[in-house]
């Protein structure tokens, strides 16, 4: 994967002449959750353009499962897909913002390996919602984003082989629960390398306070190092997790952790497909596989379109 171009578009641009030369959307389970995941659906709609729904689901043994429009595919069949579109000369656009972070993973994979060029959008937020703290003993702010899933575990493929030391990387958002449901799981040792990206520059002037504000105890009572990408940009995050696969020893693996801005998550995302070619992953990926609430988050501010090319 490599990122050639980088658009930043307003929600009332002329967007037919923006999707002018893209054809089909492809959307995650959340293109319905709120109004910045409904929005490019919405204009795909307006322009009768296709639009195609793509989820994974986990079950509590075994692989996980495919499924596209509501009807269950194998990893061929996926790649089957994708490989239509890219024989009709088809320009997908993939919106991240709808995406659950193994829907995410799965999809660009497949398309790295077949497609050769595509367009991944992201709608940054207005606000974000607001809960009752009481709702959740250990959140530190009113933001309330998530419900518990099913816990933390490797996405397939993504999985580390156990005799390694283990070096962690976690992008981080508001959710200050997460990054403590992570740091206390069985898994981590106290030993263990650990740094944090935090979203600075943010999306908005001042939302970089809420992020440490909401982690800073948890951050207090954990030696992890602590290091700054730009909330927006995947390029500034892949050069990150570079930068600390560099600093690796030969005893180490590097484990990722996107629980913070999306932009960070497909940084993290493009960095481990990159780099995860063989039989084995080199670099493994965590999620916690949160349950995402309805109407997280509120309007629309800007939308990032990035031209990849895959081949």
């Amino acid at each position: 994967m490599k990122c050639s171009n980088w658009y930043e578009h307003e929600e009332d641009d002329n967007w037919g002449s923006i999707l002018n030369e893209i054809d089909c959307l492809i959307v995650g389970n959340h293109y319905e959750i709120d109004d910045r995941c409904k929005f490019l659906g919405g204009k795909f709609k307006e322009y009768n353009k296709d639009i195609h729904v793509f989820n994974v689901i986990y079950p509590q043994t075994g692989a996980p499962k495919f499924y596209l429009d509501n009807n269950e595919l194998s990893v061929t069949d996926l790649n089957s897909f994708i490989q239509n579109k890219e024989d009709g000369q088809s320009h997908l656009l993939i919106d991240i913002s709808t995406f659950d972070l193994p829907e995410l993973y799965h999809f660009l994979k497949s398309c790295n390996d077949i497609l050769t060029f595509a367009y991944i959008a992201y709608s940054e937020p207005k606000g974000y919602a607001e809960g009752n703290a009481n709702e959740r003993s250990n959140l530190q702010t009113n933001n309330f984003l998530s419900e518990d899933g099913n816990g933390l575990d490797y996405l397939s493929f993504c999985d580390i082989l156990p005799h390694k030391d283990k070096r962690y990387l976690i992008s981080i958002g508001y959710e200050s629960h997460r990054l403590a449901g992570f740091l206390g799981s069985d898994e981590i040792k106290t030993e263990d390398n650990k740094a944090v990206i935090i979203g600075i520059p943010p999306f908005n002037v001042g939302w970089e306070n809420h992020t440490i504000r909401n982690n800073y105890q948890i951050l207090s009572t954990h030696n992890a190092d602590i290091h700054i990408a730009p909330a927006d940009d995947p390029v500034r995050t892949y050069l990150s997790v570079f930068e600390a696969h560099q600093e690796l020893s030969s005893s180490e693996n590097l484990v990722l952790m996107p629980i913070g801005p999306k932009p960070q998550a497909l940084g993290m995302i493009w960095f481990a497909i990159d780099k995860n070619t063989g039989p084995v992953a080199e670099v493994g990926i965590q999620y916690d596989f949160v349950q995402k609430v309805q109407k997280r988050t509120s309007g629309i501010s800007k939308v990032h379109v990035w031209n990849f090319k895959f081949k």
